[in-house]
């Protein structure tokens, strides 16, 4: 009696199951296909807000709000709210509220348990989550894995390669029956090495003593890059591109009702020119704009602290500091700072966890607001000679995770720590703030991106072509490098060379792969065309600073004094000095900056455009700065030389540092020997003077070969 009792109610409960799998499958499912999956399943490795709707388990844990179906509380489930639109914050689908029958099949489904097969996406109790399924993905993405340094075919460190990126570019070169381009000329290494080396074009004196030199090529060539390196032009051309990553500027942009200036900014600036000058480590690089506050009186001295030094450090907090102020947001200004320390030292998007997980990397809320906590708890007290000095805060600020990125909507409490895919048992920071602690891990030789990162810029730099797609995105949707191989080699030889910068430059700028001509050749074409693999130097358009410094310096204007205060540079009187000296406006950026492209100083900038506008020319034309240089330089001129040939050859020597051939000094003669119509219209000193206007607009359109 008892076992047909037991047979029956177990027929009962299948026939109620099958039921309700029939219901689900023909009814509910195919509105949860066409509706829901594409943001939401593991099927399109989507997961917004954190939810998953594709298991029951993933339904009752829920997302960022919570979970969405309630097991206790059916009726009040968060997903019946969204799909009747009873809550103005959260309607699903965000685009057009479902048909009522559909929400009808939903509702009854929901109230009913909400039943769904566990075959629909393995064990229903135990689906894996999007995180599990990232941090899967990261164990075997290449920028999570240690460099290493390059391993080879030995047989081409034999043939006269004995600089190894030599050797890594040619192995793979030769896979594709490639080679390295012939050697560049001396005089065009020489433009490429002073432009990259120091932002300035190379002067008649050096440029005569190189042509001149009777050492081998490579001999002479050394003696040249160590003679750049040594100069103090090298820290200012360098400074300018770490300000572009550390987004300078002179200003806090748009405030209200306060001093919108940043009257100390200029002292960050003066810190990176001597940092790069002095070539100090880069792991002490980053830890100093990180951190110099808290050096002063530290004992360790892998920090390279003494107390006198550190104080000497502290405007290298203008890292942090020197961002945009969002009318005092302290949110928001947190995340600014954020995002410079994430994205310009490791290559990761911290800031797309701000609201809800990461949506492609492995990197979570609670990683965030983990960090978060670290800035939580740094004031700035203010105050001369430091204006951007940096405090921890007397009393510790906890840190929670901020439902959908909103202050007044709270979650769970988070301690101050790294990120947990790079330190995963990394237990929470306890000394103060926790910024000494942050600048540790980012500046570990254990770190995966620190080192290629910074690499992967100065190759960048040098070359004008990144080895990542995306040199400040270094997670999973950055593909992997076709010269991976050289990337790890120069990040793992960076770390071993004691993190020298200017080690690392000379390694690049001595090997024939940097030294090879510009030239195209069209069998190397056909197979590489994007010239991935480095056949040939890539040929670059001066940047603005460059292109500014060179007008200084060919007409025999330019003044080299170091430090000091920013200045405007786009009125009279013109500043003379180098263009890293100039004052940046962060909310008023002059047009002048952005028809050259310099980089935005509102965030960090992972690079420059590089833009051939009309602007461009017709500022050559038309600006009161080149005018003021053109007649400087036509004096000088007269001044050297009595004859008008000699006038010329003078003139066009300081500025191409070369003789003119014989076709152009006659089409310069020409021209101050015009016509009778044309002498009735301009003298020959004025002519003169629109002569040397056309040698300097030259450089304009000039290329680092």
């Amino acid at each position: 009696m008892w076992l047909l009792l037991l047979l029956g109610h177990t027929a009962v409960a299948q026939e109620s199951r099958n039921a309700e799998e029939q219901y689900f499958t023909q009814r509910v499912l195919p509105i949860l296909h066409e509706h829901c999956y594409e943001c939401h399943s593991h099927a399109s490795g989507e997961a917004s807000g954190n939810l998953m709707v594709d298991s029951l388990a993933a339904l009752t844990s829920g997302g960022t709000r919570g979970a969405a179906i309630d097991p206790t509380h059916l009726e009040a489930s968060l997903l019946l709210k969204a799909i009747e639109y009873s809550d103005t914050e959260l309607q699903m689908p965000p685009t057009e509220q479902l048909e009522v029958t559909q929400i009808e099949i939903l509702r009854q489904w929901i109230v009913q348990g909400a039943f769904m097969p566990a075959e629909l996406h393995g064990d229903a109790t135990a689906n894996p989550s999007v995180e599990q399924g990232r941090q899967s993905a990261a164990q075997s993405h290449w920028a999570y894995q240690l460099p290493k340094k390059w391993v080879g075919d030995n047989a081409h460190l034999t043939q006269s390669l004995d600089n190894p990126i030599d050797a890594i570019v040619t192995s793979r070169l030769t896979v594709d029956g490639l080679t390295l381009s012939p050697p560049a000329t001396r005089l065009v290494l020489l433009r490429r090495l002073s432009y990259d080396l120091t932002g300035l074009p190379p002067s008649l004196e050096l440029s005569q003593e190189f042509l001149d030199d009777p050492r081998d090529d490579r001999s002479a060539t050394e003696g040249v890059i160590d003679r750049l390196l040594a100069s103090p032009s090298f820290g200012e051309r360098w400074a300018r591109m770490w300000m572009d990553v550390a987004r300078y500027a002179d200003n806090k942009g748009y405030v209200f009702q306060e001093d919108r200036e940043y009257p100390g900014a200029h002292l960050y600036r003066s810190w990176l020119i001597d940092a790069f000058n002095q070539d100090l480590p880069y792991d002490q690089f980053v830890t100093k704009q990180l951190a110099a506050d808290l050096l002063i009186g530290h004992s360790d001295d892998t920090a390279g602290s003494n107390s006198t030094d550190a104080i000497a450090d502290l405007p290298a907090l203008g890292f942090l500091t020197l961002g945009r102020r969002f009318l005092n947001n302290k949110h928001d200004i947190i995340d600014d700072r954020l995002d410079v320390v994430a994205r310009g030292l490791m290559g990761m998007t911290l800031g797309c966890a701000r609201c809800h997980d990461h949506k492609y990397d492995p990197v979570t809320q609670a990683d965030y607001y983990a960090m978060f906590g670290v800035f939580l708890n740094t004031d700035e007290p203010g105050g001369e000679p430091w204006p951007h000095r940096m405090v921890d805060s007397d009393e510790r600020r906890d840190s929670f995770i901020l439902i959908r990125g909103s202050p007044g909507n709270r979650g769970a409490q988070v301690p101050r720590r790294f990120v947990s895919l790079l330190a995963p048992e990394e237990k929470p920071f306890t000394g103060g703030s926790g910024r000494l602690e942050l600048a540790a891990h980012i500046a570990s030789p254990q770190n995966p991106l620190t080192a290629r990162v910074m690499a992967n810029r100065i190759w960048l730099q040098l070359t004008g072509s990144s080895l990542v797609e995306s040199p400040s995105d270094f997670g999973l949707r950055s593909a992997e490098p076709k010269q991976l191989a050289l990337l790890d080699h120069l990040a793992s030889a960076f770390i071993d060379n004691d993190w020298s910068v200017k080690h690392l430059i000379r390694t690049i700028v001595t090997s024939q792969v940097y030294q090879q001509s510009s030239w195209h050749r069209a069998d190397a074409y056909a197979v590489d065309p994007e010239n991935f693999l480095y056949w040939k130097m890539n040929r670059r358009r001066l940047d603005f600073e460059a292109f500014r410094d060179t007008l200084l310096v060919r007409a025999g204007e330019l003044d080299q004094t170091m430090h000091g205060k920013s200045e405007a540079i786009t009125t009279a009187p013109f500043l003379r000095r180098r263009t890293v000296y100039a004052y940046i406006d962060r909310q008023n950026l002059p047009q002048l900056f952005r028809t050259f492209d310099l980089a935005s100083p509102d965030t960090h900038s992972p690079g420059r455009a590089q833009t051939s506008v009309p602007q461009q020319g017709l500022y050559m034309l038309n600006s009161d700065f080149v005018d003021e240089l053109s007649r400087q330089l036509a004096s000088r001129a007269e001044a050297a030389c009595a004859q008008p040939s000699e006038q010329l050859s003078w003139m066009f020597q300081q500025v191409q540092c070369r003789l003119p051939t014989e076709r152009e000094l006659e089409l310069m003669t020409d021209f101050l020997n015009p016509s009778a119509e044309r002498a009735n219209t301009a003298s020959s000193s004025s002519l003169l003077v629109q002569l040397a206007g056309a040698l300097l607009a030259a450089n304009e359109l000039a290329y680092i070969d």
